[in-house]
């Protein structure tokens, strides 16, 4: 009995031990952005004026994953990312949009991938870079989805 015993809790020490080995591995090697993070440095500051008016287009453009038809997990969906056609279709649109709306002053885009597997590899930071060339573009990473 007391060897049977011994069996068995061998056993299952070994996933256990395992499973907590993962997690540890993984806490200490998650990335962790920096409080704040310089994302340019200018040798002349740029000013604006107080009494201008100016425009802007704040979009979170869902790294063109997150279209009407997609059954996202966190809207209790059971999808964790859309087809490659979809994500494309996305991403012409969002191309188009901001290709017409190059004159605004300021542009704030959200969830912009460079080389993430949910979209695909496509780097929507360089294409809506290019897309707005009058503007300067500044990646600011917050999660290393890789």
């Amino acid at each position: 009995m007391k060897k049977t015993v011994s069996v068995i809790v061998r056993i299952l020490f070994i996933p256990v031990f395992l499973f907590i080995l993962f997690l540890l591995f993984f806490t200490v090697v998650e990335y962790r952005p920096k409080d704040r993070i310089g994302l340019f440095s200018a040798l002349v500051a740029d000013t604006i004026c107080v009494d201008t008016l100016y425009s802007s287009l704040i979009w979170n453009t869902g790294y063109a994953g997150l279209g009407a038809n997609m059954d996202f997990f966190y809207d209790g969906g059971k999808n964790v990312r859309d087809t490659r056609e979809n994500v494309m279709k996305n991403f012409k649109a969002v191309c188009s949009i901001l290709a017409s709306n190059d004159s605004v002053d300021f542009i704030l885009l959200q969830e912009v991938d460079q080389s993430s597997k949910r979209s695909y590899r496509i780097n929507q930071f360089y294409a809506y870079d290019s897309i707005l060339g009058g503007h300067q573009g500044f990646p600011g990473l917050n999660y290393n989805a890789g």
